[in-house]
């Protein structure tokens, strides 16, 4: 009996030695310490601070609505027009980046695709002959962020005619034609152009 007795005390403190000791390994797994509260929290420069802090002034200050591309079509000679795209919207409205695909049919021939001055940067001015791929972005400066303006030219077509006696079409890439704000799509496309005939 006696040896039962210190076989179960054996037990109990091998038992108690054991919980103890993975109680506090398991307490200090749980519980960081405050060099790991601070390498796991992320931490913003000073312009990043300042920047965020802009952007979400800014985005407060604008109204909700969307933007559309409007054109204005000019003769400058018998076969030669421009095409000014405009990016309309409401005064106060602003636009993060925006993309404009536009294709012509077989009569008509680009000549040269020249950026607007909505954006502070155009990084695409692509031109294919049949098709202009135009992207404008808003421009991270030192301390702040410049926005698309809306309300001026996107960009501007030069555009040929192959036969001048044949209509002739521009079309927009509606899939791929996009403008954003924040994230978040803001082009209307039942009110954007989709085709203008020359």
């Amino acid at each position: 009996m006696k040896s039962l007795v210190i076989v179960l005390l054996a037990i109990l403190v091998g038992f108690t030695t054991v919980f103890f000791a993975y109680s506090r390994q398991a307490a200090q797994v749980i519980k960081p310490t405050e060099k790991q509260k601070k390498q796991a929290l992320p931490t913003l420069s000073a312009e990043e601070e300042t920047l965020a802090k802009q952007k979400k002034q800014i985005l407060a200050e604008i109204e909700d609505g969307q933007v559309y591309f409007a054109t204005l079509k000019t003769s400058l000679k018998e076969n030669l027009y421009q095409i000014d795209v405009y990016l309309s919207a409401k005064p106060e409205m602003k636009v993060d980046a925006a993309d404009l695909i536009i294709r012509t049919d077989k009569n008509l021939t680009i000549e040269e695709v020249k950026k607007g001055q909505v954006f502070a940067d155009y990084p695409r001015l692509i031109n294919e002959k049949q098709t202009a791929t135009i992207t404008g972005i808003a421009k991270l400066g030192q301390d702040k962020i410049v926005f698309g303006e809306p309300n001026q030219i996107f960009a501007s077509l030069l555009v040929s005619k192959n036969k001048t006696n044949l209509p002739a079409k521009l079309t927009v890439d509606t899939e791929n034609t996009k403008a954003f704000l924040n994230g978040q799509m803001v082009l209307d496309k039942q009110v954007s152009f989709n085709e203008i005939t020359l």
